[in-house]
């Protein structure tokens, strides 16, 4: 049965469901603080954050865009990375996803971003790609990665957790050595921490994005 709901951009007061409803739906914690500096505190456009309340105040929807420089053909523009989409269980099937995109696309509209951005799983390819106008964009990435435990790998595999322990003990001496870091293959200079991104960092990316048809703007102010 669907139930009334509204449609309305975020109030402050709404970051406790949130971060509930993001439990609910994901089983997994997202941090007052992480929340606040992608959204709250970005420097580069107003919050675009909606949500989808039941009569009774429940939020069981939100749909939300993480602003940032984006330097695409040659210009810089602002961009929106579609990030922590979701619906309650009991709550799905029912477009409201469709209704809070539908809503943020406006505040796009009005705020001068016209590019979005996201990275799909299996369960949100069909949704962006067919029932939101996302286009898939073509072409190969090359993924670079180190397995440092296999203990994951394996258990998808064997589906057994006492067997998968004892695979994994032997599996991930021999890991670490294919996956070791090649030492005569340092780079010249040296590694350091530093507290702030300088002019530096933006003559480097200059240089750079020339070779880049889309890329995130990397300056100093995006990286600070």
């Amino acid at each position: 049965m669907k139930l009334p709901l509204s449609i309305r951009p975020f109030h402050p007061n709404d970051r406790e469901n949130v971060l509930r409803l993001f439990k609910e739906v994901f089983g997994s914690t997202l941090t007052p603080e992480w929340w606040e500096w992608q959204f709250i505190r970005n420097p580069f456009n107003r919050p675009i954050i909606w949500i989808a309340e039941t009569e009774s105040n429940r939020v069981v929807g939100h749909y939300s865009l993480i602003p940032v420089p984006f330097w695409r053909n040659g210009q810089a523009q602002k961009a929106g990375f579609s990030i922590h989409s979701m619906v309650h269980p009991d709550f799905q099937r029912q477009g409201i996803l469709n209704r809070l995109a539908e809503a943020a696309e406006k505040q796009l509209a009005e705020d001068g971003i016209d590019t979005g951005l996201t990275f799909l799983n299996e369960n949100s390819y069909y949704l962006y790609t067919h029932k939101l106008g996302w286009t898939e964009m073509q072409g190969t990435l090359p993924v670079y990665f180190s397995v440092l435990d296999s203990t994951d790998i394996i258990k998808k595999i064997l589906k057994l957790d006492t067997l998968t322990k004892s695979v994994s003990l032997l599996l991930n001496p021999l890991l670490k050595g294919i996956f070791s870091r090649n030492k005569s293959s340092q780079p010249p200079g040296t590694i350091r921490v530093i507290d702030k991104f300088d002019e530096r960092v933006d003559r480097l990316w200059q240089r750079i994005r020339k070779s880049l048809t889309y890329a995130t703007d990397r300056n100093s102010k995006y990286l600070n």
